[in-house]
């Protein structure tokens, strides 16, 4: 199943990155993995507000599918709102500790 090409429009400016995507600021966690520019990942998901039991648990899967590994992202993105506090919370956290820890920009 392809991705349509409006899908990719985010990194468009930047096609030979690898990129994590996460939006977390309402009911569903979506993310999404890009490698060299192209959308390879994606997932929707209703965790009835369990974010970061479900995120913590699926992201090694999530990457592997995508034979990334996080040390191999150029960048991680996330929604900074409107939204629930908390979720956004929860996204920039993740986003700020993985930028930290691999020196990955966001």
């Amino acid at each position: 199943m392809g991705i349509p090409k409006s899908r990719n429009l985010l990194i468009s400016s930047a096609p030979l990155l690898n990129a994590f995507a996460i939006e977390s600021s309402g009911s569903h966690l979506s993310v999404a993995i890009a490698k060299k520019g192209q959308i390879v990942f994606e997932r929707l998901i209703d965790p009835q507000w369990n974010h970061e039991v479900i995120f913590w648990k699926q992201l090694p899967r999530w990457l592997e599918k995508a034979n990334l590994k996080i040390k191999d992202l150029d960048f991680v993105a996330t929604t900074q709102g409107p939204g629930r506090f908390t979720g956004i919370r929860l996204g920039l956290g993740i986003c700020n500790s993985w930028a930290l820890t691999n020196k990955i920009p966001i």
